[in-house]
């Protein structure tokens, strides 16, 4: 071997175990400062990297078959990436903002733009035995007193879990072909919900703005919900509302079948092309009520009826139900008074 040779291995060398003392020596200067480095394992086997959100007022979330739950009540806010592989995931943090996203390969690491290059590090590149068999998640512990104000959340296959939050904020969530669950949220300023094929699940939320969009199927069941506004575009499955007080609700469906208990709205535009609608009021003493369906049949209390509008004068609560080949019940108390108009056959639905 040339001379020149055995002083480059030498150097090298130098550098490697340089570097192993420098990894070393950083390594346990950041764990006595609290600051992970590398994930860790917890009681249950699962690997865990921790990092807290600092001033952030936005976190995003963004994975392909990762479950995602974003919880309140925490004493300091921070995020959990569990049961990844260092080298397939991307976090960052700056002053306003925490971004997490889910990657295909560890080339990533490397990001390439017109005037230079950035390399996550050079760490990472040994450590390709931190898959392990465990489902990957990504859980944002908040703070009820921290200043996040905008949490966007989205990902292909996996589930979004959103409860226990008590600060206004503005919610934006998306599972492609997975569920979808909210319970506990108020103060909020916005919720909206979107995905092709998944179910729903909400429970106990104050918002400004309710919004719902499925272009595929979803299963929505909706109970004790209060907003201003509440808006839902979607094309099959089902729609269930319960225990609400909404001001303005919009539905519009191709196929779902939408159910509304306890009717509280003061205005409601419900429309449906095969979908049926089935809404249950609690008294008809103060509402407004226009039926129109072209195919569709009407039952008024579990007998068909050929026509059922209500105008009660001053009527305090509102809806308008326009569907073409589904179709409609309504039931109220049978001490209610009603103004309908009906057949004079009328039959037993």
């Amino acid at each position: 071997m040339k001379p020149r040779s055995i002083v480059a291995l030498i150097v090298a060398a130098v550098f490697v175990l340089g570097g192993v003392i420098v990894c070393s020596v950083s390594s346990s200067r950041a764990k006595a400062a609290g600051i992970m480095l590398f994930p860790e394992a917890d009681d249950n086997g699962n690997l865990v990297y921790k990092m807290d959100l600092g001033t952030a007022v936005k976190v995003t979330v963004n994975t392909a078959d990762a479950d995602i739950t974003i919880v309140g009540g925490a004493s300091e806010s921070y995020i959990e990436v569990v049961n990844f592989n260092a080298n397939y995931y991307k976090l960052s943090r700056s002053s306003e903002s925490v971004v997490f996203a889910q990657v295909d390969d560890f080339l990533s690491m490397f990001k390439f733009w017109e005037n230079g290059f950035s390399f996550k590090g050079m760490r990472y590149l040994l450590r390709f035995g931190d898959d392990i068999k465990n489902d990957k998640q990504v859980i944002v512990h908040l703070s009820d007193s921290d200043n996040i104000r905008h949490i966007d959340a989205s990902t292909d296959t996996g589930n979004i879990v959103l409860k226990d939050c008590l600060f206004a904020a503005d919610y934006i969530l998306k599972s492609t072909n997975g569920n979808i669950s909210a319970a506990d949220i108020s103060n909020s300023t916005s919720l909206s919900v979107s995905g092709s094929t998944f179910d729903l699940s909400i429970d106990n939320l104050t918002t400004q703005k309710l919004s719902l969009t499925s272009d595929v199927q979803v299963t929505a069941s909706l109970n004790n919900v209060t907003a201003s506004e509440a808006i839902a575009k979607i094309s099959g499955g089902a729609f269930d509302l319960s225990a609400h007080d909404i001001g303005n609700l919009s539905i519009t469906s191709e196929s779902a079948e939408v159910k509304i208990t306890d009717y509280n709205c003061d205005m409601a535009d419900i429309n449906t092309t095969s979908g049926d609608v089935s809404t249950f009021f609690k008294s008809v003493d103060s509402l407004a009520v226009s039926v129109i369906t072209a195919k569709g049949k009407i039952s008024e209390n579990g007998v068909y009826v050929e026509k059922f509008s209500l105008n009660k004068e001053n009527a305090a609560m509102r809806v308008n139900i326009n569907t073409v080949d589904g179709d409609v019940v309504i039931t109220y108390p049978e001490d209610s008074t009603t103004l309908t108009e009906k057949t004079d056959d009328k039959t037993e639905a």
